[in-house]
């Protein structure tokens, strides 16, 4: 999926985090963000007010679950399926 300039939707996201964060985590997708100290509350929820700025997508602390946001990769998935257009089926 490519967003704006053809940057991915992967690469907007570790954009996105490592603005907020400071760290740049796009060689590591798999390390622990909350284990090593990377994510604390008050940055995850500075990263959901930046990713739903940046991606236009509705994030809510009520709909967090920490696991989903674990490492990058998961962040990157949590995120896809955010913003991937839900298919509606017509009844007929």
């Amino acid at each position: 999926m490519n967003g704006v300039s053809g940057i991915s939707l992967q690469e907007r996201v570790l954009g996105v985090f490592s603005r907020t964060t400071g760290v740049d985590v796009a060689r590591h997708l798999d390390i622990g963000l909350y284990e090593t100290g990377l994510l604390d509350s008050l940055q995850t929820i500075t990263l959901m007010a930046a990713l739903s700025d940046e991606l236009g997508v509705a994030l809510s602390l009520g709909e967090f679950e920490r696991d989903d946001w674990a490492t990058p990769r998961r962040l990157i998935a949590y995120i896809e399926d955010r913003v991937r257009p839900s298919t509606v089926w017509a009844r007929g």
